[in-house]
């Protein structure tokens, strides 16, 4: 299995996959340049409690975007 870093993440929720992107992208380029936060150095990804998830156009996912305190990302690139 895939183990996640321990780090900080913004963690949105989305209703099936097809919203994942916007979800992301409403983190990244809203809520994320105001917030005192930048990118972190963990993964960004998307996962679901629902087994049949990928197939369910309705079934939830959150979307965890990994960020770091601004103060603290100096060195920090951030891509979008």
């Amino acid at each position: 299995g895939w183990e996640v870093p321990s780090g900080v993440y913004a963690v949105l929720e989305a209703e099936g996959l097809e919203a994942v992107y916007s979800a992301y992208r409403a983190v990244v380029d809203a809520w994320l340049p105001g917030s005192g936060y930048a990118l972190g150095d963990g993964p960004c990804f998307a996962a679901s409690p629902s087994p049949g998830a990928p197939g369910d156009p309705k079934a939830p996912w959150r979307v965890h975007v990994s960020i770091r305190n601004v103060d603290d990302a100096a060195d920090l690139a951030i891509w979008t």
